[in-house]
């Protein structure tokens, strides 16, 4: 009689236990839960914007977000947004441009069936 009384007495106290320190993690999840802070879902100036947008206001240029002022003029690739490329001193888009020869398209593309297409 007296071993069942002492083991009905430890298991209620090993059942309390648990629920207490279930309650612990709780309240410790809880306030974790509100320390976790989101990452802006698009990129700002100088983001790498290879694996998320730009934001409004910022293209992609060379794999980082800059702000979009883009040139119509330019001297090398660098100076173009969007990916664009220079061809005979303007800013031009790359893919599904008319063409004659390989020169008329940007690195990377090829001029097949007068149209440059990439590589």
């Amino acid at each position: 009689m007296k071993v069942t009384v002492c083991l009905v007495a430890c298991l209620l106290l090993v059942f309390i236990e648990v629920n207490m320190a279930n309650d612990e993690m709780v309240e410790e999840n809880e306030l974790t839960h509100n320390l976790v802070k989101r990452a802006a879902s698009c990129g700002s100036n100088g983001d790498n914007c290879q694996y998320k947008k730009c934001c409004n206001n910022f293209n992609c240029v060379k794999g980082r977000c800059r702000p979009q002022i883009c040139n119509r003029s330019c001297r090398n690739n660098r100076q173009c947004c969007n990916n664009w490329g220079c061809i005979y001193g303007s800013c031009k888009q790359c893919r599904g441009r008319t063409c004659k020869g390989n020169n008329d398209c940007c690195n990377g593309y090829k001029c097949a069936y007068k149209r440059c297409q990439k590589k």
